[in-house]
């Protein structure tokens, strides 16, 4: 049974998944994109969605700043960072 503050913050999510892949649609470039896209899906508990735009980052050629390409090495299970 969902509560209504459950319900609300699922249409939330998916209210924001619509728009980001509108964004993916105008500005696939934008590394700030993808960054949204890994928050949404890590909010979500969406590993699927997580290993699928870790993917497409990685294939889509574009500039990440150093900060991105840590994100990017975390999510693939390479960083190198110690706790």
């Amino acid at each position: 049974m969902q509560t209504p503050l459950k319900t609300c913050a699922l249409k939330e999510y998916t209210a924001a998944e619509s728009l980001l892949e509108e964004a993916d649609s105008r500005w696939k470039q934008d590394e700030t994109l993808f960054l949204l896209k890994l928050q949404l899906y890590h909010k979500t508990k969406n590993g699927w969605e997580i290993k699928k735009a870790v993917q497409q980052i990685k294939e889509s050629g574009i500039y990440l700043s150093p900060s991105t390409q840590e994100v990017v090495a975390f999510w693939s299970g390479k960083s190198e960072r110690q706790p």
